[in-house]
Formats: structure tokens, C-alpha cells, sequence
């Protein structure tokens, strides 16, 4: 049985040596990470944390959470990742759906969850300590997605999920042993969890990518030259970004693998890195995969013709451990070119939602053979190449590759005092890609603006949830029903975004 912890126990204990993980200004060998590891983990267990206990990891990017995230794994505890800039109301919701038993935190994350949890460690603080029991659990983290109801949903994910996951993903994604590996993502996105496991149980090296170079295309394009790193994930935006940013496409040419997912990617962007893909130096993948179903379900390898040519988002064929069915609103299969719903089925579809029995009967199903079933929401469907994604078929969107409800963005919106009403919705912004845009209507006499309403919103959601445009309306576009016409909504929204765009011109 492949086991994601004994995976990386073989290689701490059988080359020790071995770089294991870098960040901007220290680094461990497999056999510091490991002793790292088991300090954390014994000093958790020895405040009770077992099988299923949630353990907050709050910290800034580096070396010090990869120990505290492989401690975490050794104990048998529930890695749940907090970002410390995450606003106060919303880690408010985090903390008390996830109800940690312990935190590890630094500097930073002391500040942010200080009186908010028990029992918090400080990560380079740890005593040093050897672990005699490892307490193998169920769980194996718990991340946070947007939710409609303006309440976060916990993802519970097992160990026999991200078990499957990296199995099947290791013989499909061509991944080779003592491999570079960007850890470009936020540990609040499941990707980074592949970015972290996926070099690690490979004898690879994970090198932390600092917050600036997330931010800054340039910076991160001299840390892939620099360090030659081999393997990098991206979402489509991040990979416009940061073929804009160089003019000298060799700066490249370590790259031997690069994972795009998150969005619908267009093909044709991908036109610069043609001659890496005829010279077979690179592999190019599109992936697809909502968290409840394990970080990806299934993808694609990149053809010359795909990105000279191909409009369509072809997101390809399921991973090994995952079956995919396209299916009718009455649950028949859909015939071959036909859209509907996309059900994934197998080892890799999580538990469920936290403390969600009713969302999580609507979305997870057992099916007649036995077999965990999630039902995503998405419309897709099956091409002579794979699978085709067409689009949601509604709820969430992809906003930077973070699944955003804008239904929460909006109720954020009217938790303000002379906000009487608003809208969400997700516009091509010219330049930007998808971007959030909402359409917001005041209590009678309020005279507050949209630079101040940003502010409030700040104050409630992440940096990816807030909307890029806030526009004043007397009134919204309704039906003879008295809904709202979303498409009336999106045709005045899309005609603000002109105006706007011709007066800056």
C-alpha cells in the first residue's frame, strides 16, 4: 500500500544527505526535515493531538511550515492551512467550523491566532525529539472553498484520498526522482499540497517560491533560472503573467514539466513555448479537479496541435484512480459530444464537508456498486481527445484558480450598513483575465462609495474573493418575477467596464 509519510520516511532514512527543501534564505537535508518533523509530531501527540485532531498551520512561507506541515502528517493529526493575512471575521468562521485542537504557528502566526486556540507552538521552538509512533490517521487535512451561504466549507480530505491521488498522479504526470519542484502556491490552495507531497515522495527538492515572486513574474522567472527548477504548476492567468514578463523564453529552459490548472485555460497563450514542446523538453498538462475530488481528476498532455490550433478547453482523460461519467439531469449517460454534468467516482473523492450533512448529501453520494461519487456541478463533454470543459452549471467560479461563490462575495457586500443590495458576477477584464465585478445598490439616503465599500470587504475576505470593480446602481435589472436578471445584471456590468476603459484611454 503507497503510503504518502512511509514514501518520504524511505528517503530521509535512506539518504539523509539529500536537499530536501529550500526557501529564500535557509535549507533542510531529508534528515533535518525529518528530525524537524518528529520534534513537532512529538510535542503534538504529547498534548493529546491523534487520529482526526485538526492542527492549524498558520506562518509565512518557508522551510519552517514544510516541517510543520510533514509534522503534522507524522503525528496523524489534520493538516488545516491559515493564511496570515486572512481577514479576522473570516478566520473567525474558519477556526470555529474547523475547531482545532492545537496551532503551529510563528511570529506572524502567533499574532493573528494568539487567545484564539489553546495550544499553539511556536514551529523553530520545538524541542528536539524522536518519534517512536507515527499515528497513522484518517484524515489528512481540511482546506476551506467559498461557499454560497457566506460561510466557508471544510473539505475533509483522508489519507487514503491523497494516498490515491499521488499514486495514480506519479504514474501518469511523468514525475521522476530527485526532481526541483516549485512550491509556488498558497498552502491555502490544495495545488501546493501536490507541489509539497509530489516532490517529497519522490526524492525531489521543494523550493519555497517567496510571497514577491507570487506577485512579481520577474522574480519568479529568475528563481526558476536560477535554481533550475524542473516542475511548476500555474494557473492560467499566473502563466500569461509570466510569459509577458520575459522577452528571452531560454530563461526557461530548465522547466521539464508545467502544470496548468485552476481555470479554463486558452491553448493559444501557450503559442511562446512552442519550441519546447517540438523539441520534447517540456511537457505541457491542462488539469482539472475540484478539492472535493483530491487536487486533480484528469488531464491532458499538450500536443504541437493543441496550442498552435485548438480553441476548445480539452481537459483530457480521468487519473487512474478516478472514473469520470458525464451525466443527464436524470442520471443516464450522456452520449458521446453530448453536454451534461460531470459525476467523478473513486479513491480520491473526500469525506465530505465539515459539519455540512445536508451540502454534503447533495454533492457525495454512494452509488449502487458501492463507490464514493461527487457530483460537481460542472458541464462538460466527452471528445474523441477526452473531455471537453464547457462551463459551470452554476454556482462557483475560478477566480486566480481559488473556487469563489460569488453568492458569499455578495453577502460580504451586504453586511454593510447602507448596502441595501448587490450582485456578483465573474467579467473578462481586458488584460486581467476573469475577474469579480459587483453590482451594488444603497439604503435610501446612504451616500458611501465604492473605494470605502472595498475597504469593508477587505476587512471580511481574502485578497482573490474581493471584487475587482464596484459600480453604484438606483436599482438592478429584475425579472416580471422580481429576481434579478443575471443576464441583465452582466450586459449593464460588461457596458460599465467599457466606459470605464475608454475614460482611462
Amino acid at each position: 500500500m503507497f503510503e504518502f509519510v512511509d514514501q518520504f520516511l524511505a528517503t530521509a532514512r535512506a539518504q539523509p544527505e539529500r536537499c530536501a527543501v529550500v526557501d529564500a534564505t535557509r535549507s533542510f537535508t531529508y534528515g533535518e526535515l525529518l528530525a524537524r518533523g518528529e520534534s513537532i509530531a512529538a510535542a503534538l501527540i504529547d498534548r493529546g493531538i491523534s487520529e482526526d485532531d485538526p492542527v492549524v498551520v498558520c506562518c509565512e512561507r518557508g522551510v519552517s511550515a514544510i516541517a510543520a506541515i510533514v509534522g503534522i502528517a507524522l503525528s496523524g493529526g489534520v493538516y488545516v492551512p491559515i493564511d496570515p493575512s486572512e481577514p479576522p471575521a473570516r478566520l473567525q468562521l474558519i477556526l470555529s467550523c474547523a475547531d482545532p485542537n492545537a496551532g503551529l504557528v510563528d511570529g506572524a502566526g502567533n499574532r493573528v491566532l494568539e487567545g484564539a486556540i489553546e495550544t499553539l507552538l511556536e514551529i523553530d521552538e520545538v524541542d528536539a525529539c524522536s518519534l517512536s509512533d507515527s499515528r497513522l490517521g484518517h484524515l489528512a487535512y481540511l482546506l476551506f472553498t467559498s461557499g454560497s451561504t457566506g460561510t466557508p466549507k471544510g473539505v475533509e480530505v483522508t489519507r487514503a484520498n491523497l494516498n490515491a491521488f499521488l499514486r495514480g498522479s506519479e504514474k501518469w504526470s511523468e514525475a521522476e526522482a530527485q526532481e526541483r519542484w516549485a512550491c509556488y502556491h498558497s498552502f491555502t490552495f490544495d495545488i501546493s499540497i501536490w507541489e509539497i507531497w509530489g516532490a517529497l515522495t519522490n526524492g525531489g527538492t521543494l523550493f519555497v517560491i517567496p510571497a514577491m515572486a507570487q506577485l512579481d513574474a520577474e522574480l519568479l522567472i529568475s528563481w526558476l533560472e536560477t535554481y533550475k527548477i524542473e516542475r511548476l504548476c500555474q494557473t492560467p492567468t499566473a502563466v500569461r503573467q509570466l510569459l509577458a514578463a520575459t522577452t528571452n523564453i531560454t530563461r526557461l529552459d530548465a522547466l521539464r514539466a508545467l502544470y496548468i490548472c485552476g481555470e479554463r485555460l486558452d491553448f493559444a497563450t501557450l503559442k511562446p513555448l512552442l519550441p519546447f514542446v517540438k523539441r520534447d523538453t517540456m511537457s505541457i498538462f491542462n488539469l482539472y479537479g475540484p478539492t472535493e475530488a483530491t487536487i486533480y481528476a484528469t488531464g491532458r498532455r499538450l500536443t504541437i496541435r493543441d496550442i498552435a490550433s485548438e480553441r476548445r478547453s480539452l481537459i483530457g482523460v480521468p487519473l487512474p484512480h478516478v472514473c469520470a461519467e458525464v451525466r443527464r439531469s436524470d442520471g443516464t449517460l450522456a452520449e458521446p459530444g453530448e453536454t451534461a454534468e460531470l459525476v467523478l467516482r473513486g479513491d480520491g473523492i473526500a469525506r465530505g464537508y465539515r459539519r455540512e450533512r445536508t451540502l454534503t448529501a447533495l454533492q457525495f453520494r454512494q452509488g449502487k456498486d458501492g463507490i464514493c461519487e461527487y457530483i460537481t456541478g460542472d458541464l462538460v463533454r466527452a471528445a474523441n481527445e477526452g473531455l471537453e470543459f464547457i462551463g459551470r452549471k452554476s454556482g462557483f467560479v475560478k477566480i486566480r484558480g481559488y473556487r469563489v461563490e460569488p453568492e458569499e462575495v455578495a453577502s460580504a457586500l451586504r453586511r454593510h450598513a447602507a448596502v441595501e443590495d448587490a450582485v456578483v458576477v465573474d467579467l473578462e477584464l481586458a488584460g486581467s483575465g476573469v475577474a469579480l465585478v459587483a453590482a451594488v445598490t444603497l439604503q435610501p439616503g446612504a451616500t458611501v462609495g465604492a473605494r470605502e465599500l472595498r475597504l469593508f470587504v477587505a476587512t471580511l475576505l481574502p485578497a482573490y474573493m474581493r471584487p475587482a470593480r464596484i459600480f453604484l446602481f438606483d436599482a438592478l435589472p429584475r425579472l416580471a418575477s422580481s429576481k434579478i436578471d443575471q443576464k441583465g445584471i452582466r450586459l449593464l456590468l460588461e457596458q460599465c467596464l467599457q466606459t470605464t476603459t475608454v475614460a482611462a484611454g
